[in-house]
């Protein structure tokens, strides 16, 4: 996608998810223009808390009695990046997926990163993962902030419909609760926004885009800047703040020519794949 829409939060926050997603990527020009501190308003801010990081339990080890520690590398390490590339320097670690909180013990997130129970068994969901956790081993997280899946109480990975609801093994303190939107009453005026982990960095918000292909029944398109790690990410409602869309797919991450570093890949047109939220609605009312 291109670089119009990425900003990095660097107070409270900042795989193809696990290789079985569609790749995303940036839209715009200058990457590097359009992450400012000044977009990490006190919303957005609080919003963050309720972010999930769902990584592998076998990249996490512990630090101490009260800290456990996420592996992680620089991204031009991870994928051979550019150095001159927005996060090169910035800690990362793959394979990483993107979930959110819809009650204190409910997560939701894309079907392809918590599918069924050998995922839920193998995967840790990681709150307060920001930048100021960053250290030269890798992210340095409190024990009270690890989770782990209990159950996946509905999952779906076909047709557009990739979503998965799943519980968590204990409730969620102190964190936000994201409410569920009406997806049915976007437009081809409204904008959206979107929150996550992309490529396994630090918390991220992703500035607003148009959203596009509003005939389909169970996704919508827009330009969002997004990335593997994103999947799972929720879409928001730029007038709201309600979740409307789960981002699950997109345009491919990377270019690489020959034997230069990788760039991320740019472009005028197209958008990442969003699927809407309502499939979800019921599930997650009765399970509150």
């Amino acid at each position: 996608m291109k670089k119009s829409l990425f900003i990095f939060i660097t107070l409270l926050l900042s795989t193809q998810s696990f290789a079985r997603s569609g790749q995303k990527a940036i839209y715009g020009s200058r990457l590097d223009d359009e992450f400012t501190n000044k977009d990490s308003t006190d919303m957005i801010k609080i919003l963050s808390t309720g972010i999930g990081y769902i990584v592998p339990k076998k990249r996490i080890r512990k630090y101490d009695r009260q800290t456990s520690m996420i592996e992680a590398r620089p991204l031009r390490e991870l994928s051979n990046l550019c150095s001159h590339e927005r996060f090169a320097q910035n800690l990362a670690s793959a394979p990483s997926c993107t979930g959110f909180l819809v009650a204190e013990d409910l997560l939701v997130t894309a079907g392809h990163c918590i599918e069924d129970k050998k995922d839920c068994k193998d995967m840790n969901i990681v709150f307060g993962v920001t930048v100021a956790k960053e250290t030269s081993q890798g992210f340095r997280i409190a024990n009270d902030n690890i989770y782990t899946c209990k159950k996946v109480i509905t999952s779906s990975n076909s047709n557009g419909r990739d979503y998965s609801l799943i519980k968590l093994n204990k409730k969620v303190k102190a964190r936000k609760i994201y409410r569920i939107g009406d997806d049915s009453k976007l437009t081809d005026k409204s904008s959206v926004y979107m929150i996550g982990h992309p490529l396994g960095l630090a918390v991220t918000y992703t500035k607003p885009a148009r959203v596009t292909h509003l005939y389909l029944d169970d996704i919508f398109k827009a330009p969002l800047n997004s990335f593997s790690g994103n999947s799972g990410s929720p879409v928001l409602n730029a007038a709201t703040d309600e979740v409307v869309g789960i981002l699950t797919a997109g345009q491919t991450d990377y270019i690489k020519k020959d034997k230069e570093c990788t760039r991320y890949a740019r472009y005028n047109s197209g958008g990442e794949t969003i699927t809407r939220i309502s499939l979800l609605k019921e599930q997650i009312e009765a399970n509150k």
